[in-house]
């Protein structure tokens, strides 16, 4: 009788890890991938452009 209710109380534990983690892993998903791609596109963007717009003035001066 004990056996099984530790065995139980084993499983509702695990089960509640497993869906915590995937609740951690949907947030990270949902909310923080795409802050960091957004930030890193902005980043980038901010590194390009620059370089881009000396290109576009090099090539009317020439």
């Amino acid at each position: 009788m004990s056996e099984s209710f530790e065995f139980r109380s084993l499983l509702i534990s695990i089960q509640a890890d497993y869906y915590a983690s995937i609740g951690t892993y949907t947030k990270f998903i949902f909310v923080k991938l795409p802050d960091l791609l957004l930030h890193t596109a902005l980043c980038r963007s901010l590194f390009v452009l620059p370089h881009l717009i000396n290109i576009q003035l090099r090539r009317k001066n020439v």
